[in-house]
């Protein structure tokens, strides 16, 4: 993304930012704002997002997920991050692609957050593709009907992986869960995955400082 499309954005967004907060509500809320997702089904949509609730339930932080472009000048939030997929977003015409070394799937780039002069910027972007691609030997084992609860699932993962990146300003990664540098096929697909305690901790006192902000 260049970053004169990011200053545009950066721009229209601040108004909103910017917005007086409500009164008696002290529960930081973050704005994560996402772009089209070819071939997103409401299915999808709604596995991605509970993966990313699940994964921060914990933290204190509201998240309130609104599509790029309908901002309405109205919205309070104290945080805002701007999500963009690219590629195909949908279960249809999953195959395994294979190597030398087997199935196609493991380690790929998954997603990125965008950074200027080594500062991470409040924009993301996933790769449906490279996701989809990653989880196709799991997913295809599957019921056609759980199909799309496990793709949701694996980008509700690499969603939270970027969105720590992007709250927490870090470039590093850890060793497992969550935040670690690769995913594998089974990391996305797990019937559980979750963020270190120290990295839930870097969250809670994100909201806490957030919480205190509005409170003056």
């Amino acid at each position: 993304m260049a970053l004169s499309r990011i200053a545009l954005l950066s721009l229209a967004l601040a108004s909103v930012a910017s917005a007086e907060p409500v009164i008696g509500s002290l529960r930081p809320s973050i704005g994560l704002y996402l772009g089209p997702a070819p071939g997103m089904s409401p299915l999808v949509q709604s596995a991605m997002r509970a993966e990313v609730e699940a994964l921060l339930d914990s933290t204190g932080l509201l998240l309130d997920w609104r599509l790029l472009g309908t901002q309405t000048g109205t919205e309070v939030h104290t945080n805002l991050y701007v999500i963009r997929f690219r590629g195909h977003c949908h279960t249809r015409d999953l195959r395994v692609l294979y190597s030398e070394l087997g199935p196609y799937g493991d380690p790929t780039i998954l997603g990125l957050s965008h950074t200027s002069d080594n500062n991470i910027l409040p924009f993301g972007q996933i790769d449906c593709d490279n996701v989809r691609r990653s989880i196709a030997a799991a997913a295809l084992s599957r019921e056609e009907s759980q199909r799309e609860a496990v793709l949701g699932r694996a980008l509700g993962r690499v969603f939270a992986h970027e969105l720590f990146h992007m709250m927490t300003g870090r470039s590093g990664h850890s060793r497992k869960g969550v935040f670690k540098a690769s995913q594998r096929r089974e990391d996305l697909t797990s019937a559980r995955l979750e963020f270190e305690t120290g990295e839930l901790e870097e969250l809670r006192q994100l909201a806490r400082r957030i919480a205190g902000h509005k409170q003056n």
